[in-house]
């Protein structure tokens, strides 16, 4: 693909008309297999034909850089609220209330951490111990209810459950709480 995108003819300064030239790159920043036909046709290239890689277009360049702004505009209000001394009080049912519970008091046989631990073995073990703290909580300020367990915990670990639920696939829909942001 690189060679393709690299690809200059001496005999063609436009790669459209050059038979050497499988895919090219328009002005617009997609990528295109011209139809060599007499006609400026062209076929819109998503993935890439070589090793089947999705080729982002200018389109979603733009976004991208968009939504990295974004992400750091977040990180920003993250580190804010995290010293904020504020809690969330919620209800959560008796059994899983007794998982978190189970999870805080599970003895450890060591420190856990493989050796070279992977992306996803990191984010496991964190979810773990995310899950570990909650029951802490539960364990040391939980009060009985008619429903389960309800506990003030700490905004942090809400996101962290909310987030291991979208990663999950569990959440499909909005938020309760976005239907009255949007009234």
């Amino acid at each position: 693909m690189a060679g393709q995108l690299e690809l200059s003819c001496s005999w063609h300064p436009d790669l459209v008309d050059c038979a050497d030239a499988i895919i090219v790159r328009s002005g617009d920043g997609s990528f295109r297999f011209p139809l060599r036909d007499g006609s400026t046709s062209f076929l819109l290239a998503n993935f890439c034909p070589w090793c089947g890689t999705r080729l982002l277009q200018a389109s979603n360049l733009a976004s991208k850089a968009i939504w990295a702004k974004q992400t750091a505009v977040l990180a920003e209000i993250g580190r804010e609220l995290y010293d904020a001394n504020i809690s969330v009080e919620l209800e959560l049912p008796d059994r899983l209330a007794s998982l978190a519970v189970d999870a805080w008091r599970l003895e450890d046989a060591g420190d856990g951490i493989a050796d070279h631990e992977t992306g996803p073995e990191r984010t496991e073990r964190h979810s773990a111990g995310s899950l570990a703290l909650i029951g802490l909580a539960i364990s040391d300020r939980g009060t009985p209810t008619e429903y389960g367990v309800s506990v003030a915990l700490d905004p942090h670990l809400v996101g962290l459950a909310i987030k291991a639920a979208d990663d999950a696939g569990l959440i499909t829909s909005p938020p309760k709480a976005d239907e009255q942001i949007l009234k």
